[in-house]
């Protein structure tokens, strides 16, 4: 399953278990966002050395696009809080629709 938000985890295994069936959860099932998610991860680490360095992320999507921020921002997002030991501010400017 691949969705934002991530599935609640109580119910989706309690009907894994009386269906005997599996879940596998990603936000993203691509090969090559795994691997950005990966590079993230260290990049985040490195960051955390240099405090001057300014973290940002930036998506843009085609205007049907439902949600926004996409799972994979958030996914990158959550990867740098967790590895980046200052105070990063939280900021989310969803742009209108043209």
């Amino acid at each position: 399953m691949g969705c934002r938000p991530p599935p609640d985890a109580t119910t989706k295994e309690s009907l894994c278990k009386t269906q005997n069936g599996a879940l596998l959860y990603a936000s993203n099932f691509s090969v090559g966002v795994n691997i950005l998610f990966a590079m993230n991860k260290k990049l985040a680490d490195i960051m955390n050395a240099y405090p001057d360095y300014k973290i940002s992320i930036e998506e843009i999507h085609h205007t049907g696009k439902l949600d926004a921020p996409s799972g994979t921002a958030i996914s990158l997002a959550e990867q740098i809080i967790e590895r980046v030991k200052r105070g990063l501010p939280r900021q989310t400017i969803l742009m209108p629709k043209l």
